[in-house]
């Protein structure tokens, strides 16, 4: 279907020097929010050289002649800009959050929480256990790709500071002007040592936002940070304050005044505290708000999760006050604003970086497709001018040979992650993946091998216990929501969200579902797939049958429990104790000529 989209093909293979032009219908989110119907977008190196409508001439500088075309057939927007999220945590799943909580440090302090997030996420990040802080934080990026994000704040400082998507607060742009606060607001360490120096930069000119956590809860003391940020003459146009939830109208208007942004995060918030920020009184008050995902544990697996949540939450408890537009904006050109970054990203405009992403048209709207338009709609997403993720023909024609396959929801993409001129630039995402599950599921073997060689079985399992108390297997969170995410959202007892999400993600009428892959992944999906199926119908070798639904079911047994893993690609079944090649064309064979 897609075959007709390229336009252009050189013999050589393409480079960003090169150029490249793309063609659609351009969402360029400037100030008259002008949407260039067929227009074209040219590329060269890193930068936008030019936003050109039907008829209008290629620039004459630079050279062009070896440009690619491509017609999307899509919108192509500026890349999405997740205000907000903590990259390191992302490879662990929604969180049973135990009850409702006032404030961010009461849930933060439980047992529960050390040995659900704060443990698996220091043994596998943490240098001296398993050292995997680079492919967390990949695979915290690739999840942002998929959703057309192209950059996020809440990335840790890694050298180099970016991989795939930009990590805001680290250099970017020949600059390193944005800054944050971890600590409290409260806290005596950020009062006493980093205040006075952040508030000497901002009057210097040398700072261009600074992001806090502030009023995340919705207890006094959660407002109450709101009177110490006063205090300490920190209200002001570069701050960027992160969820705000426990703020009201009187706070908002002082916001407004101030010149200070919001980043609201509603899935995290209506988790763990069962209420979120009031957007109507923050938007009447004229305070710029940004959206952000938080993190995996209690938020989106990216941008375009969170925008259905903002949206159906406006609907059901707003009357829908917030329209499509200002939900795009909040992922464009909100977050530029807010960090300061407006000049650069956030727009599609000349001059600017090429962070771009191009998604299927399935409504006449642009702004209502965005929010409405799924991991399976994005077509292209491109950083610094260079495709990461996309449609397979279209990152073929761009990349090569130099990607991996990924089948998502039934379309086949295309991913590249891997770049060998930094440390662990040739892992895959298959290697990221695998790595990643054997450390979460915290098998011992695997982490001796990692740190623990030399230590006998007795000191090893002591060192485990002590470290790492209550440590226990967790599946790796899926790159993608499933039947498990969305049945826990809707079942949420703290949400009571009273909408269910997951009608985005059914294939629309007339998509193609017999892709022989997909049918496999679904068959070994479906909880309705036993092992009895699987041995004696589709006559996989034994073993193989049951390490498939070993791992499908998670390490406590049983189908339907927090711990499942769902299959998102051939790839991962393929990794999978036992499954060869053979048995995955037995898979193929038999989804295939089973009814759908």
């Amino acid at each position: 279907m897609l075959a007709g989209l390229l336009l252009a093909a050189d013999a050589a293979p393409w480079q960003p020097s090169d150029g490249l032009i793309l063609k659609g219908d351009v969402v360029t989110m400037d100030s008259g929010l002008t949407v260039v119907s067929g227009g074209r977008v040219v590329i060269t190196n890193d930068r936008i050289v030019a936003v050109l409508k039907p008829g209008e001439p290629l620039p004459a500088v630079p050279d062009l002649t070896s440009a690619k075309v491509i017609d999307t057939q899509g919108y192509i927007l500026p890349g999405l800009i997740d205000g907000h999220n903590h990259v390191e945590y992302n490879m662990l799943p929604l969180w049973t959050v135990p009850k409702l909580y006032g404030n961010r440090y009461q849930w933060a302090g439980i047992k529960q929480y050390q040995q659900d997030i704060t443990n698996p996420k220091n043994l596998l990040t943490d240098d001296a256990f398993a050292g995997l802080r680079v492919e967390v934080v990949k695979y915290g990026e690739i999840k942002a790709l998929l959703g057309g994000t192209t950059s996020v704040q809440g990335s840790p400082d890694l050298i180099p500071t970016r991989y795939l998507v930009r990590n805001i607060e680290n250099p970017n742009f020949g600059t390193d002007r944005i800054f944050t606060s971890v600590l409290s607001i409260d806290d005596a360490r950020f009062q006493k040592d980093a205040k006075d120096k952040l508030i000497q930069n901002i009057e210097a000119g040398l700072v261009d936002a600074w992001v806090v956590h502030l009023a995340e809860g919705t207890d006094s003391a959660s407002r109450q940070e709101f009177a110490t940020l006063k205090r300490l003459g920190l209200l002001r146009s570069k701050t960027v304050i992160i969820h705000g939830t426990a703020l009201e109208a009187p706070d908002f208007a002082e916001m407004a005044h101030a010149g200070s942004k919001l980043v609201w995060s509603p899935l995290s918030n209506l988790l763990l505290y069962g209420r979120t920020t009031d957007i109507p009184a923050a938007l009447s008050a004229g305070v710029l708000v940004c959206l952000g995902c938080d993190w995996s544990p209690s938020g989106s697996k990216n941008l375009l999760g969170e925008l259905k949540i903002a949206h159906e939450y406006d609907l059901a408890r707003w009357g829908h006050v917030l329209s499509d537009v200002q939900l795009v904006e909040m992922v464009t050109l909100n977050p530029a604003v807010a960090l300061g970054i407006d000049d650069k990203i956030g727009r599609i405009k000349a001059g600017y970086y090429a962070d771009l992403a191009v998604f299927h048209k399935r409504d006449p709207d642009p702004y209502k497709n965005l929010v409405e338009a799924t991991e399976r709609d994005v077509r292209l997403v491109i950083v610094g001018g260079v495709p990461y993720y996309g449609d397979r023909p279209l990152m073929q024609e761009l990349k090569g040979d130099d990607w991996e396959p990924i089948t998502v929801f039934g379309s086949d993409k295309a991913i590249d992650v891997t770049d060998p001129s930094f440390a662990l630039g040739r892992e895959t995402l298959g290697e990221i993946q695998g790595q990643l599950s054997k450390a979460l599921l915290a098998a011992p073997d695997w982490l001796r091998q990692k740190f623990g060689a030399s230590m006998g079985d007795a000191e090893f399992a002591a060192l485990l216990k002590k470290k790492f108390p209550g440590l226990h297997a967790i599946a790796l969170d899926g790159l993608l929501p499933d039947d498990a995410f969305f049945t826990a959202l809707t079942h949420s007892t703290n949400a009571h969200l009273g909408f269910d999400i997951a009608h985005y993600w059914v294939l629309p009428p007339g998509s193609d579902t017999g892709n022989p892959d997909q049918l496999a992944l679904n068959l070994v999906n479906d909880p309705a797939t036993t092992f009895d199926l699987l041995d004696q119908k589709v006559g996989l070798y034994r073993r193989a049958a049951l390490e498939i639904i070993r791992y499908r079911d998670g390490p406590d047994g049983s189908h339907g429990t927090a711990d499942d893993r769902r299959f998102g690609t051939v790839t991962e079944l393929d990794r999978v104790p036992y499954v060869s090649q053979s048995a995955i064309n037995l898979l193929r064979k038999y989804a295939v000529g089973t009814p759908h």
